[in-house]
């Protein structure tokens, strides 16, 4: 059964990781925030553990690769964490039902279709 008080935070180890943290525990919430020692993203059978064992009702995921020249010269690495890494969270989410939460930025999708 999802835990509905507990919220997992992937990427925890950054700024927005960590300002999350901060906000749930001050909401009263329970959190679990795992940085990429402890979880990392591009493991889709470490995902599917961690989901599994925690069982949160919701994940935030701040992680992600943004340096965004090394992206646009790295392609292959960018994919990997931003893309193939949140689809195998997303599913891990959907076999526990939790929400799932995903921080992105203009360089990333700007609010256009075109």
């Amino acid at each position: 059964m999802t835990d509905p008080s507990t919220i997992l935070v992937t990427g925890a180890g950054g700024q927005l990781g960590r300002d999350v943290v901060l906000g749930c525990e001050a909401a009263g919430r329970t959190v679990v925030g795992l940085d990429r020692a402890g979880l990392d993203l591009c493991d889709a059978v470490a995902v599917a553990d961690v989901m599994s064992s925690l069982r949160p009702a919701a994940v935030v995921n701040c992680a992600a690769y943004t340096a965004v020249d090394a992206c646009e010269s790295n392609v292959e690495l960018a994919h990997l964490v931003n893309e193939h890494a949140i689809r195998s969270l997303a599913e891990a989410c959907v076999s526990v039902r939790a929400h799932l939460v995903h921080v992105s930025t203009d360089y990333v999708f700007d609010g256009t279709l075109d």
